[in-house]
């Protein structure tokens, strides 16, 4: 019993987002710091350092950077009606000169930042209940669609850049800046109705769903 004690010590549970975060209001500062970073940052180095001069912790930073990412990153819908988004650039350095991408864009910039921020982060890719999307589909195999997990304190958090960015129209292929906090440390078992990683590991639940 002993041993069995100590290997659950050392394994982290997941904690919920309202266990980790009870006042969104602590991040206050931080977002107004995102929103409102001024343009002309030479590089994404030069942006995050930037953006986490005031974040104390890691939580902090992957906060700030989120929502720089959310509220100046735009989603390219006409590359995603068309089909024509794999002749972008969607690299980060790509994403960070256009100011608009797809979800892969979005995924790979807020990685590349956290890293520099010296964040644990990595890109998962899989399945998701998207835009086109239809009531009963299956989820298939191969992916559509591209999010993080960052590490905090022992624990993996899930978020997606590209959902929380704002609203995109396929009719009218525009796209509406619209912050969702939803997608920020999202608590797996509402992640998972919707996104479904290739690997089922990044489901971050004790019994994943197949």
């Amino acid at each position: 019993r002993a041993d069995t004690t100590a290997a659950q010590q050392k394994t982290p549970k997941h904690r919920t987002k309202k266990d980790l975060i009870p006042d969104l209001q602590v991040f206050k500062d931080l977002d107004q710091r995102a929103v409102q970073a001024p343009e002309g940052h030479a590089s994404i180095k030069d942006l995050v350092l930037y953006l986490i001069q005031t974040a104390k912790t890691p939580l902090e930073k992957a906060r700030v950077l989120f929502r720089w990412v959310t509220s100046h990153i735009q989603y390219d819908v006409v590359s995603y009606v068309t089909g024509r988004s794999g002749s972008k650039d969607v690299t980060p350095g790509g994403v960070f000169k256009t100011r608009m991408s797809v979800c892969q864009g979005y995924a790979d910039l807020y990685n590349e930042m956290c890293r520099l921020a010296e964040v644990e982060c990595v890109t998962i890719s899989g399945r998701s209940k998207g835009g086109s999307y239809r009531v009963g589909q299956k989820f298939g195999p191969g992916s559509d669609h591209a999010w993080n997990a960052v590490k905090i304190e022992g624990r993996w958090y899930l978020l997606d850049c590209t959902w929380a960015a704002g609203n995109g129209d396929l009719q009218k292929r525009t796209f509406e800046f619209k912050y969702n906090e939803h997608y920020f440390f999202t608590d797996p078992e509402v992640f998972v109705t919707n996104h479904h990683p290739t690997d089922n590991k990044w489901q971050l639940l004790e019994k994943p769903s197949t």
